[in-house]
């Protein structure tokens, strides 16, 4: 929608393919349904796969400020959240994909919808679309298919086999910003507790990811804000030797201020039971949990605990191993890992280096964005750059 708008404003004769019902089916789920438009700390480091110079030569040409001035020029207000994280003021994703679609047709683009297309082929007068049931002439093509990742909102491989068939090279692709699975009994008694974490994940020495946020805890693992942000690291790593996720239910809190804070509240009451002095500190269920990993019996009551035990459970609390077994599928991912290899475009306009006159942009190519907004950049960033190619 991005590029059709930009072309169409450059008074570029424009036909817009869409395969499904409405345009926009996958925007709509964006944020929750709020639409993370962008992200304000804006940087190629926030990108994976390609590589570095693509991305700064395509966010370079359209920033996270320009995305917000673009929307703000079709109407919509915006508003910066915590993480740097940008939203509509009235938090509907849907006013986004309405007020692109109003700008398309403003900028003179034909949109056709249940339009999906089976093959593009190069002959000398020009690319030919290939449509079930018609044909398309067209002078230059852009592709913007999308990737694996929901296709529950019409993700399909169509347009990577497309690709493929017109020579492109077509990395390995994977789920990715995805709900984790982890090995543990203790799932369905954790099943539904939300709440903040501290969550830690090395290899060796080396700290892959460090951050506060929401866990979710489900009956296969873990998914919110923090399963989504240190799944990359994590599905890269979790095979290696040396590989640690951990999360501490304190975050914020070395394991010695959670010992002199268990010492306090246990002095106060020394008749309560282990597991029940945590009621009101922390989610009722949690701590039989991280108890029972400690090794130690809930039932006890806290004067019985010494303090070297007392210690240990600090630590448990504090230093909580999660064993991944993987991720979930690409119904449950935000994005797709891999894609067509990016060497295979020129990185200032996204044209093909194979096929003369056919464009790429979008989650189709080998480019990954971290969780909050920016694939969502992504896509703004490319469409852009490629409708002013055309």
């Amino acid at each position: 929608m991005m590029a059709g708008i930009v072309a169409g404003r450059r008074k570029r004769k424009i036909l817009l393919l869409e395969k499904e019902k409405e345009l926009g089916r996958k925007l709509l789920a964006t944020g929750n349904g709020r639409c993370n438009l962008t992200n304000e700390q804006m940087g190629p480091e926030h990108y994976h796969g390609g590589n570095r110079e693509l991305f700064k030569a395509i966010l370079g040409r359209f920033d996270g400020k320009a995305v917000r001035r673009f929307f703000k020029e079709v109407g919509l207000e915006t508003k910066e959240e915590e993480r740097g994280r940008v939203f509509p003021t009235c938090n509907e994703a849907r006013a986004v994909r309405d007020l692109l679609a109003a700008e398309l047709k403003r900028a003179g683009v034909v949109v056709r919808l249940h339009s999906e297309v089976m093959g593009i082929k190069l002959e000398k007068e020009g690319i030919i679309v290939e449509q079930r049931g018609d044909v398309h002439p067209a002078q230059h093509v852009l592709l913007t298919t999308g990737g694996l990742a929901g296709p529950q909102f019409g993700a399909s491989p169509a347009g990577l086999e497309i690709a493929r068939t017109l020579g492109h090279t077509i990395l390995p692709t994977s789920p990715i910003l995805v709900p984790l699975e982890f090995e543990s009994r203790w799932q369905k008694q954790l099943q539904g507790v939300r709440m903040d974490v501290e969550g830690l994940a090395m290899v060796g020495d080396r700290i892959l990811f460090h951050d506060t946020t929401e866990i979710l805890f489900t009956p296969y693992g873990i998914s919110g804000p923090l399963a989504i942000q240190v799944s990359p690291a994590v599905l890269e790593h979790c095979q290696k030797k040396g590989f640690g996720l951990e999360v501490s239910f304190f975050p914020g809190f070395r394991t010695k201020d959670v010992d002199e804070e268990m010492a306090k509240r246990w002095a106060e009451h020394p008749e309560r039971e282990v597991g029940f002095s945590f009621v009101g500190w922390l989610p009722a269920r949690v701590a039989p949990v991280v108890l029972h990993s400690a090794g130690v019996d809930e039932h006890r009551t806290v004067k019985t605990i010494k303090p070297d035990e007392r210690r240990r459970i600090a630590e448990a609390f504090t230093h909580w191993e999660l064993v991944i077994k993987g991720g979930r599928s690409y119904k449950e991912a935000d994005a797709m890992a891999g894609g067509m290899d990016t060497k295979e475009v020129n990185p200032q306009t996204l044209e093909s280096r194979i096929m003369p006159r056919l464009f790429f942009a979008g989650e189709i190519l080998d480019v990954t964005g971290d969780w909050g907004g920016y694939n969502l950049q992504w896509a703004w960033s490319s469409g852009y750059v490629a409708g002013n190619a055309l």
